[in-house]
Formats: C-alpha cells, structure tokens, sequence
C-alpha cells in the first residue's frame, strides 16, 4: 500500500500538490523537496525559529509568533511584504482570508482579517471583550469566552457582529433532548456543564459543532449560518453493530470523540478511542448517527485500540491513525469502506523513546512526523 522513501529531520512541514517545505530547527533553516521525485529544490538558512508554516495561493508563510515572514515558492523574498509585524494564524481552514492577531493594549489581543489573494490587512475587528475568533471555510466566528467556550457569533468581512448563539439557550429550546443527560445530578459542577469542543465544518449552509457534556458524553450540533438558529441537534445513535450492555454511553456519543466534516463525500464522521465508529449522512434531510463498536476490527492492534484520534491522515478511502501503546509504535490504516485495518506501519524502537505524533496524507505520499521531529515519508503504490 505505501513504501518507506525518505526520512529527514523536520520541526515543522507542510506541502502541496507539487512541493514539500519543512523547517528544520536544530539547523535553523528551511527546506524544499519535490515531491515528485523527493530531490530537494532549496535550502534557507533562517536567523529565526517559526512555529507554523503553511503554503497559501502558491506563497509560503511562516509564523515565528510575534511576526510572519511571506516568500514565494522558490524560497525567495517579495518585494516589501516579506515581513508582517503580526501573527498569522495557520491552524484553521481557511480559503481567501486567515486571522491575523497583534498585541493591543493592556497585553489583549487585536484581531483582524487578513485577505490571502491581495496579502493585505482587509480590515480590523472592533468588537469588545472578543477573546477568540476562528475561521472555518472562510465563514468568520468568535467567542466572548476563551476557556470552556460556551458562546458563538458569526463576524462579517468588515469585522461586525452578524448573530450571536449561547449553549444556554439550549436549556430551553431543546430541553426534552438534554433531559438523557440528567444535569440537575451535576449542580455541583462550578464550571459550564455544556462547552464548544469544536467547530467541525460547514457545509451546506449549516456550521457543525461538537458539544461537550460535562462527564455524560458530547452531542453534535449544527447551526444556520445565516441566522445562527438551531437545524439539528444530534445525540442518539443507530446501533449497526453489537455493543456490550454494560457501556453505559451506548446511545450517545462518548467524551473522548473527534469529528470530521467529509464534504466530497457529505459525510460527517467521528472516531473514538474506545472502538467507536459513525457516520451521518448529510444529503438526509433528517440525518442520523449511525454507530459501529469495532473493538473485534482492532484485536490485533496493541491495547486494542488507537491511542491518538486525529483526521489529519484521512484520504477517500483510509483514515491513518498514529499508535503509540507498546513498544512498537505505529501508524495504522484504517479502511473506510471496509472498516478494516488493512495496513500498517510499526517503528521498531525497542526503548519506547520515539512514536507517531501526526500522519498527513496526499493523493501520493503518507508523511509521518516522529517526537523526535525526523519526518518518515511513503510513497503510495495502491490502495
């Protein structure tokens, strides 16, 4: 299915259809490989340490914290942008604009909109007591909470307030749905019982989001992008597969779940540690959760199951999961169609020392970034 290619050190990476760039730490410098023949393109010798690196309508930038270096894909400066006295936060999905944050008075951040195709600030966000804010297909949220988010709002190009939702509005408008969880057995909880996870996606006009319950499990919510008002609230499930009778959480979604908004497919799908698979399907009008326990699937895997959930390595057709129980950490592949582990790749250190941090898949290549921060690379030759 892939076969071992290259390994060579990397703090940080990213890549593209054509071009793989890293950031070489212990070296200070960056690096460019074809990834078509793997040959390396160019090498940087950088007086700054970066923290993230992304390639963006065929730039490369580089977040050292406080600033972001821009150059074109041979490595080379641009002509009076090369340099941006913000931070560029490239963790999100984003499209055609990306965060950008600035200390402002009193150590508080300043959030502004950063236009990708122009490489120019688009406008400054003005909003008071904001303290986070992402991008997610390049719709615009924030939050007027940072810690145990509970609060969402929708920001315009212009930086202006379009909606604003509040999970404890949930207590009313969807009180018979919470009732399963038993809250009132939870007064004790000082902290808010229902919390933003996670903004999954959105797709179709709707904004999902993965909802914590405090010790009872996680729902899925999904909300109108345009007026912020409650489409579904998802939390039961359709049983395919047998489940032990003892698992208390066998109707509902488990506290250790990660989801993925497969948009090609119009698929939501989530995976715990715990053998736990589903799958909505989103062309529904009513959509349901469809449920698979595959604790049988996973036998062969050390401790039965998968130590890190992270859809990072998901291709059409696999999920690749980094393993890290034993000694022989590894990378598995799980099948979509089949729901099989049909592939994997065991790192024989014997002491335990190293083990898969993060898989990234393409169309050809598997990367796997080691702790030890050496990338492992593979190259595809079949499903």
């Amino acid at each position: 299915m892939y076969n071992f290619k290259l390994n060579i050190p990397a703090y940080i990476f990213c890549f593209d259809k054509s071009n793989l760039i890293l950031f070489e730490d212990r070296n200070a410098s960056i690096q460019a490989f074809s990834l078509t023949s793997l040959n390396n393109l160019w090498k940087l010798e950088c007086k700054d340490s970066f923290y993230e690196i992304a390639i963006i309508n065929d730039y490369l930038y580089l977040d050292g914290g406080s600033k972001t270096e821009i150059l074109n894909i041979f490595g080379e400066e641009i002509e009076n942008e090369n340099s941006l006295n913000f931070n560029i936060s490239l963790r999100r999905g984003f499209y055609n604009f990306c965060i950008i944050r600035k200390f402002g008075h009193e150590h508080q951040f300043r959030f502004g909109i950063f236009n990708l195709k122009t490489r120019k600030v688009l406008n400054w966000i003005l909003i008071e007591n904001l303290l986070s804010i992402r991008i997610v297909n390049d719709f615009i949220f924030g939050s007027f909470s940072q810690k145990n988010e509970r609060d969402l709002m929708k920001i315009s190009e212009n930086g202006q307030q379009l909606w604003h939702f509040n999970l404890d509005s949930l207590y009313e408008s969807h009180a018979s749905q919470l009732a399963m969880y038993n809250l009132g057995e939870l007064s004790y909880i000082t902290e808010p019982l229902l919390q933003i996870n996670n903004l999954i996606g959105v797709l179709n006009n709707l904004l999902w989001v993965d909802v914590d319950v405090q010790m009872r499990g996680s729902f899925l919510l999904a909300l109108d992008t345009e007026t912020g008002a409650v489409v579904h609230l998802l939390q039961t499930t359709e049983l395919q597969t047998a489940m032990p009778e003892h698992l208390y959480y066998y109707n509902r979604l488990g506290r250790t779940a990660k989801s993925h908004l497969d948009a090609e497919q119009n698929m939501l799908i989530g995976f715990s540690g715990d053998f736990d698979h589903w799958q909505v399907d989103l062309s529904q009008p009513e959509p349901v959760i469809k449920f698979w326990y595959l604790e049988e699937n996973f036998k062969d895997i050390p401790e039965g199951r998968v130590s890190q959930i992270d859809f990072s390595g998901i291709t059409p057709t696999h999920i690749f999961f980094p393993n890290s129980h034993g000694h022989f950490p590894q990378v598995i592949a799980f099948n979509r169609k089949t729901m099989q582990v049909d592939w994997r790749q065991v790192f024989n250190d014997e002491k335990g020392y190293f083990s898969p941090k993060q898989v990234k898949a393409n169309d050809t290549h598997l990367f796997v970034h080691m702790s030890d921060n050496s990338l492992h690379i593979f190259e595809k030759t079949e499903d």
